[in-house]
């Protein structure tokens, strides 16, 4: 669902296992705007800047939970990330 509908705003390495997803952002993407902006569309994606205790990460990440969800809400959410993310794009052009 991440590559059918997210593609042109992030890329990712399928996941063999664990209970998350690293994220990396299309360049432009901030990861607390799309952090902000997923809150609004009704979807938790944390910015991976949280994630880092040296705070040195760019920004251009987010993690995503997988592993507790059900398929279908699993597509949802990434149609809730995709308007983030095209939100977010559209607003800093």
């Amino acid at each position: 669902a991440l590559r059918e509908y997210c593609e042109p705003y992030l890329t990712f390495r399928k996941p063999g296992g664990g209970f998350f997803l690293w994220v990396d952002l299309a360049d432009g993407l901030d990861g607390a705007e799309v952090q902000r902006t997923a809150v609004e569309e009704g979807l938790i994606a944390p910015a991976g800047l949280a994630f880092f205790p040296d705070r040195k990460d760019t920004g251009d990440h987010i993690r995503l939970a997988f592993s507790w969800v059900p398929e279908d809400e699993l597509r949802e959410a990434a149609c809730r990330l995709a308007r983030a993310c095209e939100k977010v794009a559209n607003a800093s052009k």
